[in-house]
C-alpha cells in the first residue's frame, strides 16, 4: 500500500509518504516546509529520508502562501503515487487564526480535488488516540510516543534543541495522520 499523510499547517506542512504492507518508519520518506536555511536539504538515518524545502516568503499575501503550499503538496504526489491521502481534519476548539486555517486546508482540497486525488478526512482526537492512548496529547506526549514507537528520533536527525517545535511536531503528526488513515479509514 501506499499512503500519504498531511499535516497542513500555515507554517511549516509536513507530508508522510508511506509505502509497504505493514504500516511502519521504515517504509516512510517525510518532507516539511521551512523558513531556516540549515533546516533545508535531506537529512537520512537508517533508511528513513527527512527532506526539508525553503518556504518562499510571499510578503503578506496569505492566498500565495497557501497557494504555494498546495502546490508543494501537489509536486510529490506523483513522485511517490499514494493510493490513499489522509489529512487532519480541523480542530473544532482552536483559537487564534482558524479562518487562515480554513483558507489554507480549502485551497490544497480544491487542488486535491482538480488533480483527481481523492482524500479521507481524520478528526485530531483519533490521531491523537492512535498515537498515545489520549485524544487530548499534547505535542511533547505525541514526541514522545513517536520515539518509543518508532525508535526514530526526528529532533536528533535534524540536531534541533528541546525548544524547537517545528518541524518536529508536524512531521510526527504527518506520521500518525497516515497511520490513523489506514485505520479510521479501513484502508
Amino acid at each position: 500500500m501506499r499512503i500519504l499523510g498531511i499535516d497542513l499547517s500555515l507554517t511549516s506542512p509536513a507530508l508522510c509518504f508511506f509505502e509497504g504492507d505493514e504500516y511502519n518508519i521504515n517504509g516512510c520518506t517525510f518532507y516539511y516546509l521551512t523558513k531556516q536555511k540549515k533546516l533545508e536539504g535531506t537529512f537520512d538515518s537508517h533508511g528513513v529520508r527527512v527532506r526539508g524545502d525553503l518556504f518562499i516568503d510571499h510578503e503578506g499575501n496569505d492566498i500565495l502562501r497557501y497557494h504555494a503550499i498546495s502546490m508543494w503538496v501537489n509536486e510529490w504526489i506523483p513522485v511517490h503515487s499514494p493510493e490513499h491521502i489522509f489529512l487532519e481534519n480541523y480542530s473544532y476548539s482552536s483559537t487564534g487564526q482558524v479562518f487562515n486555517i480554513a483558507e489554507n486546508t480549502g485551497i490544497l482540497k480544491y487542488n486535491l480535488w482538480k488533480q483527481s486525488e481523492k482524500y479521507t478526512v481524520i478528526p485530531p482526537t483519533v490521531i491523537k488516540k492512535m498515537a498515545t492512548g489520549k485524544g487530548n496529547a499534547n505535542k511533547a506526549l505525541m514526541e514522545q510516543s513517536f520515539l518509543e514507537t518508532t525508535g526514530f528520533n526526528i529532533r536528533e536527525l535534524l540536531q534541533l534543541s528541546q525548544s524547537v517545535s517545528n518541524p518536529i511536531s508536524d512531521l510526527i503528526d504527518a506520521y500518525y495522520v497516515g497511520m490513523a488513515g489506514i485505520h479510521y479509514g479501513k484502508v
